[in-house]
């Protein structure tokens, strides 16, 4: 089986190109479904095809015959949210109007109507972004620990002074200054992570620890600020008793919390580890009850003890819990696409 992808630019922004991977299954022919991935990264950081590409997935996508694309996106600082929305409406019309010509030399073409997106971490709120912002909607998610089941919750409005145990801990503004400094930022789509010895938690950028800022928003209380573009937002929330703060959102920032619009979403899988410091499991609990709720179908797989990731810790490995998780995730997925 191939997996060398072709790289494709689907919106410029200023001088930025913005890319995605187009996988395509050996010896197919005609109307084909597709798997939408968005990385990780804490909207912060991350790259397309980076060392967190799941080649898993991507190998079950191609083996079922259906076509895989792999997408980046601006990232937080100096793009905010909306930013990022545009982006996913950007690459949704790239599918529905530059895309057949380059699917043509392939002999195949994409079914719109027979789509899945999925994602981890920053991913899984990406993928519900795109669900409710673009036409046709997918018809199915696969979250993997996925942001975005409550942004107005403690875990990302309020301080976290002892530090975040996945993130590395403690995170001070010194270390990543160079980060916020008005003459260094620029917008910025691909961050890939990559191994560097002796890093707690054993992994980061390759050059400026990009990602850092997303443990520093964490443990400062300010991650609501770049997500929204707005500064004081975090504190404005902080104000709030929580089961007031929906209601409290702004109508310009409404589309970015898409908690806020759970009910319009497609069929839901929600994969999290019980101990997952990074992204609270309670963000894929409450999803889920919402979801059963509404009568959307909907599985919630938990990995018992494990962190972000779902890795055992901390020796941050994946175990045969996971992975038989994760085989069953795919499992719902399979149900949608025909």
């Amino acid at each position: 089986m191939s997996v060398k992808p072709v790289s494709l630019v689907y919106s410029t922004v200023g001088d930025l190109d913005l890319y995605f991977d187009l996988y395509v299954p050996d010896d197919a022919k005609g109307s084909l479904p597709a798997f939408i991935w968005y990385h990780s990264g804490g909207l912060v950081n991350g790259a397309r095809n980076d060392m967190f590409l799941p080649t898993w997935l991507r190998d079950k996508v191609l083996t079922k015959g259906w076509l895989f694309f792999s997408v980046e996106y601006r990232l937080l600082l100096p793009s905010n949210g909306h930013d990022i929305l545009t982006d996913v409406l950007s690459f949704q019309s790239f599918l529905s109007r530059g895309l057949v010509s380059h699917l043509e030399p392939f002999g195949v073409s994409l079914d719109l109507q027979n789509i899945a997106v999925g994602g981890s971490s920053a991913g899984g709120y990406m993928a519900r972004l795109h669900s409710l912002n673009v036409t046709p909607k997918p018809k199915v998610i696969l979250s993997l620990y996925g942001m975005g089941g409550d942004f107005l919750s403690s875990h990302w409005v309020d301080p976290h002074p002892q530090g975040v145990r996945f993130n590395g801990g403690f995170t001070t503004r010194e270390f990543v200054a160079h980060l916020l400094d008005d003459k260094y930022i620029k917008p910025i789509a691909n961050s890939p992570m990559v191994p560097i010895a002796g890093f707690d938690p054993g992994y980061t950028n390759d050059v400026d620890f990009r990602g850092s800022l997303y443990n520093y928003w964490q443990c400062f209380g300010l991650y609501l600020d770049p997500f929204t573009g707005v500064k004081g937002f975090t504190e404005m929330m902080q104000r709030i008793p929580h089961e007031e703060r929906e209601a409290a959102v702004p109508e310009l920032h409404k589309p970015l919390f898409v908690q806020l619009r759970v009910t319009e979403l497609p069929p839901t899988v929600l994969v999290h580890g019980t101990d997952d410091t990074s992204v609270d499991i309670w963000e894929s609990r409450k999803t889920y009850a919402q979801l059963k709720e509404a009568g959307i179908e909907t599985e919630l797989l938990e990995v018992e003890g494990a962190e972000h990731g779902c890795v055992n810790w901390p020796e941050k490995t994946r175990g045969p819990a996971a992975w038989a998780v994760y085989d069953k995730s795919f499992q719902f997925v399979e149900k949608y696409i025909k």
